[in-house]
């Protein structure tokens, strides 16, 4: 290479050394660069445009101030989302994951998951507590420990009353012995596959639960004592008795 054009490409070389070097783009020295947003101890902030590694198309437009990673994206820090989570493939965690909602297609594994909202997985792995204030749809749901099912306000058994439950484990009272209505006892669940668990919390007096009328199919009506239980399933139609705990 001739001299002269030695010399031309050192000098573009040196410009654009200089240029990065100016930018913050090269290191020269451990100085805070903040007045620049990028550097060892400033920040990258990007006002109205994209940030996108990697070539592969995002499923999701990038339409301003959005960010898509092609490989690996590692966080050692926390992660705190103010909107909805949605995971295509698989989702693990070693400690706990809260949000407002969870959407995953594949499977999801936590330490413990708290949601405020609706999650909805394919399927759910938790060796710790699952927390849902709201609905909790899975394909699978194994639980290797307990399975804990908040009891409802009781309800006051009036004769023939019919009991609208409020959740799957309904407490009854009454002032005294009493049966349900003969016509509709139970008040039509929600969706096909809610179960339902009433329970007597009487010290003494018996709450009969009719179940040969409109819609509880038992074979025979339900003496149930101080104590005692009966499941229910609703089938969409009616519902049906699973199993009835008699202390006598």
């Amino acid at each position: 290479m001739k001299r002269e054009n030695r010399l031309a490409l050192t000098a573009v070389v040196l410009m654009a050394l200089l240029a990065a070097t100016s930018w913050g783009l090269v290191a020269c020295k451990p100085e805070p660069v903040e007045e620049r947003g990028f550097g060892q101890y400033g920040s990258i902030q990007i006002v109205g445009g994209d940030l996108k590694i990697g070539d592969a198309a995002p499923s999701t437009t990038l339409n301003g101030e959005d960010a898509f990673v092609e490989g690996t994206f590692e966080v050692d820090g926390a992660v705190d989302l103010d909107g909805a989570l949605a995971v295509a493939g698989a989702a693990t965690l070693a400690s706990s994951l809260q949000a407002a909602s969870v959407t995953a297609t594949g499977a999801a594994s936590a330490a413990s998951l708290s949601v405020s909202g609706e999650a909805s997985v394919a399927d759910l792995t938790a060796s710790d507590d699952i927390t849902a204030t709201d609905d909790l749809i899975a394909n699978d749901l194994s639980v290797t420990d307990w399975l804990q099912i908040d009891a409802q306000t009781a309800i006051s058994v009036t004769a023939g009353a019919i009991i609208t439950p409020t959740g799957t484990y309904q407490p009854l009272e009454s002032a005294s012995a009493v049966t349900c209505s003969t016509s509709t006892c139970v008040a039509d669940g929600a969706t096909a596959g809610d179960l339902l668990i009433l329970i007597n919390t009487n010290a003494s007096d018996a709450i009969t639960i009719d179940g040969t009328g409109a819609n509880v199919e038992c074979a025979s009506d339900i003496a149930m004592a101080a104590g005692e239980t009966i499941t229910l399933l609703w089938d969409g139609t009616d519902w049906q008795c699973l199993a009835n705990f008699d202390k006598s």
